[in-house]
């Protein structure tokens, strides 16, 4: 299978019923964000900052899909398409990963010993 042939599959698949996901994630982030933040539950704070990075790469999965299938691209534009969307994706993952690191040892209840 070529690579237009699979990219236009996953975004039709992405494209279908996602209403649904995205409101159920907005929800349940906003509920979580509440518990981290309000009431100060520290796994409810880590589960928040896993689920903003997951929120943003579905986001931006959304959009190269939409710009795939609305555009009907092909070829260089596709691939161009493809790897700007990997650069983001690596993005998100590198500075979350940066910003838990940063994040973790300020939050810590933990004493030591």
């Amino acid at each position: 299978m070529s690579v237009e042939v699979l990219a236009e599959m996953r975004a039709k698949k992405l494209l279908t019923c996602n209403l649904w996901k995205v409101a159920s994630f907005g929800f349940s982030g906003s509920i979580v964000f509440v518990f981290g933040w309000v009431y100060q539950i520290e796994f409810a704070q880590a589960l928040f900052l896993w689920i903003v990075p997951v929120m943003c790469v579905g986001c931006v999965s959304l959009y190269t899909a939409y710009e795939v299938q609305s555009r009907a691209q092909k070829g260089e534009a596709l691939l161009d398409a493809l790897e700007r969307h990997r650069l983001i994706v690596n993005f998100i993952g590198i500075s979350t990963l940066g910003f838990i690191v940063y994040w973790t040892p300020t939050t810590s209840s933990f004493q030591g010993i």
